[in-house]
C-alpha cells in the first residue's frame, strides 16, 4: 500500500488543524474568558500547531512510511508514535518552565491526548480510509 502524496498532505493538514483546535479549546476552557486570555489562547494554539507541523514532517510521515513498509497498520502503532514525542517534548524541553514532576506528567498527558487525537486523524485518513476503499472495490 503506497500512500498517495495528496492523502498524506491532507492527513498532515488535518493533524495540524486538530492540534490547533484542541489546544485552543483546552486553553479557552482553562482561561478566565477575558480578551487578553483569548489572544494568549490563540497564540498558544498557533505555537502548538506550528510544533505539530514540524512533528508531522520530521516524525509522523517518516514513521508512517516505516509502518507501511513493515505492514504495521494498526492504530496502536500510530498512538505509540504520538506518545514518544509528547513525553520527549515536555520532559526534554520543559516548555512551561521548571515544573514539578507532577506538573510535567500532567503536561505530557495533555500533550499525549492531543497528539493521539492527531495520530488518530492521520491514521484514519492515511491508512484506514484507503484500506476501507480497497476492501470495497
Amino acid at each position: 500500500m503506497k500512500p498517495p502524496i495528496k492523502r498524506l498532505l491532507f492527513a498532515s493538514f488535518s493533524v495540524v488543524l486538530v492540534v490547533f483546535l484542541s489546544t485552543l479549546l483546552v486553553m479557552v476552557i482553562d482561561s478566565d474568558h477575558q480578551a487578553s486570555t483569548w489572544i494568549i489562547s490563540l497564540f498558544t494554539a498557533g505555537v502548538a500547531a506550528a510544533i505539530a507541523a514540524l512533528l508531522v514532517v520530521f516524525w509522523a510521515i517518516p514513521l508512517h512510511l516505516v509502518l507501511v513498509k513493515f505492514n504495521y497498520l494498526n492504530f496502536i502503532w500510530y498512538f505509540l508514535g504520538a506518545v514518544i514525542p509528547s513525553f520527549a517534548f515536555i520532559y526534554g524541553l520543559k516548555p512551561f518552565g521548571d515544573d514539578s514532576a507532577k506538573d510535567l506528567l500532567l503536561q505530557a498527558s495533555v500533550c499525549t491526548i492531543i497528539g493521539s487525537m492527531g495520530a488518530f486523524v492521520f491514521w484514519y485518513i492515511a491508512v484506514y480510509k484507503p484500506l476501507l476503499a480497497k476492501d470495497n472495490s
